[in-house]
């Protein structure tokens, strides 16, 4: 099990759904997030380029930048974004990142549990330990998939 403790505006933060998406994003996925100042607009434009150009591990960080306000405004809608550009090319991060936001009622859009299901079903079948057990859960709950506990289960 990964531990990650950030601080933002206001204080330390504690398991909110789309703090944890963050935990989660930064643990799995190697990206940590700036120290100090955070990154510089020079960083940022050369990220951006390689985003840009189709660099997924680009699209990853820049997803988690925007997402928690590093080097850039925070912008749920842009981490999404790059989220969603990183998962169609296979990044598993980026899918459980993607269920984790649709799952959530959130500021990216609205909850949508079978959307969070095709992306962390995605995952696990490549053996994303993080969308497996969010797969799950679903199963166990119903949400956005028939409610079945043997697939809970497994």
């Amino acid at each position: 099990m990964c531990c990650v403790h950030f601080k933002v505006a206001g204080g330390e933060c504690g398991a909110a759904s789309a703090l944890t998406l963050i935990a989660a994003f930064v643990c799995s996925s190697g990206v940590g997030l700036a120290q100090g100042n955070g990154a510089t607009d020079n960083s940022i434009s050369a990220l951006l380029d390689k985003a840009n150009a189709g660099d997924s591990h680009a699209q990853s960080e820049l997803a988690n930048d925007y997402l928690a306000g590093t080097g850039v405004p925070k912008d749920w809608g842009l981490s999404a974004k790059w989220l969603r550009a990183a998962a169609v090319q296979g990044d598993t991060n980026a899918m459980f990142g993607l269920g984790t936001m649709y799952r959530d009622d959130g500021p990216a859009f609205p909850a949508n549990p079978a959307d969070a299901a095709k992306w962390f079903n995605m995952a696990a079948e490549q053996g994303d330990a993080a969308s497996q057990v969010a797969l799950a859960d679903l199963y166990a709950n119903g949400e956005g998939v028939p409610q079945d506990p043997a697939k809970a289960a497994t």
